[in-house]
């Protein structure tokens, strides 16, 4: 029993150490945005800035048969709105949370 305490106590930090950033979409696209004037952008996130995983401004608040949600299309929504963000203050990022949802 003490053995597997250890060993899932332990597993999270071995897979931490296993996370790589991966550069590659933000040094292919911060060239076609260098001129864009990011503190123009009031919510802190340019949808055309992101690799969208799936079409957020299909989730509109209007309920339809396209727009079921489940964790997997959460997790879409999530990524393509985390990689939207043009801007690192996180007070504005958060300002945009408060605003639409």
């Amino acid at each position: 029993m003490r053995k597997l305490f250890t060993l899932l106590f332990l597993f999270p930090l071995f897979m931490a150490a296993q996370i790589s950033v991966d550069n590659q979409w933000k040094n292919a696209i911060n060239p076609t945005f260098q001129n864009l004037d990011k503190t123009k952008i009031q919510s802190g996130m340019l949808l055309d800035y992101a690799m969208e995983f799936t079409d957020v401004t299909a989730y509109n608040g209007v309920l339809t048969d396209t727009t079921y949600v489940n964790a997997n299309v959460l997790g879409d929504i999530y990524k393509t709105l985390f990689m939207s963000k043009v801007v690192t203050d996180t007070e504005k990022n958060n300002s945009f949370l408060y605003t639409y949802y």
